[in-house]
């Protein structure tokens, strides 16, 4: 069968300019049939990003064109938006391995076609030898999202190896991915403009679909002489576990959690017994930062002047931040914040807290606290919501909990990993007896009260760290990302899901990311439906 039976699927990309020259709106017509310039080509990928490629198309008058890429069992098409005699067509979307044909179409004002005589091929790359393995476990097309997976796979430490940032199908089939040596990012997001947004700690890179960086930015204040070449400073610690671009017409361009550390006099030095203390001890707490892409800051404000700095649950005097600041405490370890839709305001998850709070965008003030009321003393005791009375389903509070998002007013998802499910002095819960879920609580911040209106989670499967938990907007399914189950000898994969969220939950869509080595370990720390 011929690689162009069949329908078009879709179109994943728009074209970009090859010239600064601006396109007339509309040509003069003719009858005559276009003409190309010189043969179609494609350009050599990066390295870094070989399963994308541009098509080079030059026509004698303006032109749209049309790219049309078949396998055997797929095809598309991607077209250019605007009518020109030169186009630098983007193609992305190449599954690894495999052969591809291409052929290009011209059309112009007046509606006359052609078709290049020339069929190119584009050998898409193979996977490289240390790629993890990405095995597709469930898969029901007539249930699933549309659109294409992306996450970013960390290694083992031992392996010594990239991180890789991944973009698969609807059948778990790669079709993207970045290596690049010299940046190892933990975390990517969307950015406008078809681009993604890259993030290692204290550097962030805007990059688009081959490799190519836009724009920038690092974390200035604690290692200047480490800042690359052309990289923005940015007044701050660290960016660590959220970096992403605000809308459209915001005062500032990015949204970030950063850190600073502080000496807290008589501080405890164990979580159970909060008499023990050290006449001065370094904690660290979490700072959202909120900046122009001149790196200029627009606003910030200090967990540490907002919450209790010595209420202390397990984990809170871990030393994560050590190779930074030297030996310290993780009192908060933010690893998320989102805006409400809702109201423009920010609610962030505290691992070490186990802790949802929500804070005024403006004045950083407290607005609610969602989580186990023990250890929170006055004022900050008085901002707690409390459980609904009389709920359907009996509330289970959050432990070491990852990713809030909103699906609707006051209704918050989240992945609530479940380390510990105590509160010091209580005993915690033993590893081997520990579980993840997915939660949804509603909350009525009128009456300052919580109830939670949906799980999912059988109890059978634990991630103690990493997670995420993303709405889907058009089935209104949660993606979610178990990322980081560990094996009994200490390895460790990921689990990446959809799941419907209704009153009977079903996997619709579910890969695992491992390795063929049983002594390597691959986790994830968000997964995102583009």
């Amino acid at each position: 069968m011929s690689p162009w039976t069949g329908s078009v699927l879709f179109s994943l990309l728009t074209t970009m300019p090859l010239s600064d020259t601006p396109p007339r709106e509309l040509p003069p017509t003719t009858t005559v049939a276009p003409r190309f310039s010189s043969p179609p080509r494609l350009l050599p990928p990066n390295p870094i990003a070989p399963l994308a490629t541009k098509a080079v198309v030059r026509t004698d008058v303006p032109t749209i064109a049309r790219v049309l890429v078949a396998i055997k069992d797929r095809n598309w098409t991607v077209t250019s938006g605007e009518f020109r005699r030169q186009h630098l067509i983007p193609l992305v979307g190449f599954r690894a391995g495999e052969c591809h044909f291409i052929r290009v179409m011209i059309e112009s004002a007046s509606g006359m076609v052609t078709t290049s005589p020339e069929t190119l091929e584009f050998d898409a790359a193979p996977l490289p030898a240390h790629f993890p393995s990405i095995d597709t476990t469930v898969m029901d097309p007539t249930r699933q999202e549309p659109g294409l997976t992306m996450f970013c796979a960390q290694p083992g430490l031992a392996q010594n190896l990239d991180n890789v940032v991944i973009m698969v199908d609807t059948t778990g089939s790669v079709i993207w991915f970045y290596d690049n040596p010299e940046f190892r990012p933990f975390h990517v997001t969307k950015a406008r403009g078809g681009r993604l947004l890259l993030n290692d700690g204290l550097l962030a890179q805007e990059i688009d679909f081959w490799g190519t960086v836009h724009g920038a930015w690092f974390a200035n204040r604690r290692f200047p002489d480490l800042r690359p070449p052309g990289a923005i400073p940015v007044d701050t610690d660290t960016f660590h576990h959220e970096f992403f671009q605000l809308a459209e017409g915001s005062d500032a361009d990015f949204l970030a959690l950063s850190t600073e550390a502080r000496n807290m006099v008589d501080y405890p030095t164990d979580v159970i017994d909060i008499t023990q203390t050290v006449e001065m001890a370094q904690v660290v707490g979490d700072v959202i930062v909120e900046f122009r892409r001149d790196g200029t800051i627009v606003r910030e404000h200090c967990l540490l002047d907002v919450l209790d700095p010595y209420r202390l649950v397990y984990d809170s005097l871990a030393g994560f931040y050590n190779g930074i600041y030297g030996p310290s405490f993780d009192w908060s370890h933010g690893n998320a914040v989102t805006l409400d839709p809702f109201d423009g305001n920010y609610v962030l998850s505290l691992r070490h807290q186990d802790a949802l709070v929500k804070l005024d965008r403006q004045s950083g003030g407290l607005l609610w606290i969602l989580g186990d009321p023990r250890r929170w003393v006055a004022p900050w005791s008085d901002s707690l919501l409390r459980p609904l009375m009389n709920q359907a389903d009996p509330l289970r509070w959050p432990f070491h909990q990852h990713a809030p998002a909103f699906v609707g007013p006051g209704r918050i998802v989240l992945f609530d990993n479940g380390n510990h499910r105590a509160i010091p002095p209580e005993t915690p819960m033993a590893p081997e007896d520990s579980f993840s879920r997915v939660v949804e609580y509603t909350i009525d911040e009128e009456s300052q009260t919580v109830r939670q209106s949906w799980d999912f989670g059988d109890g059978s499967w634990f991630s103690q760290a990493l997670g995420n938990t993303d709405p889907l907007p058009i089935t209104g399914n949660l993606l979610v990302t178990d990322g980081a189950r560990f094996r009994p000898d200490g390895t460790a994969f990921a689990r990446i899901f959809e799941v419907t969220h209704d009153e009977s939950p079903e996997i619709v869509f579910e890969f695992l990311v491992t390795d063929q080595d049983p002594e390597a370990s691959w986790t994830v720390y968000r997964a995102q439906r583009f």
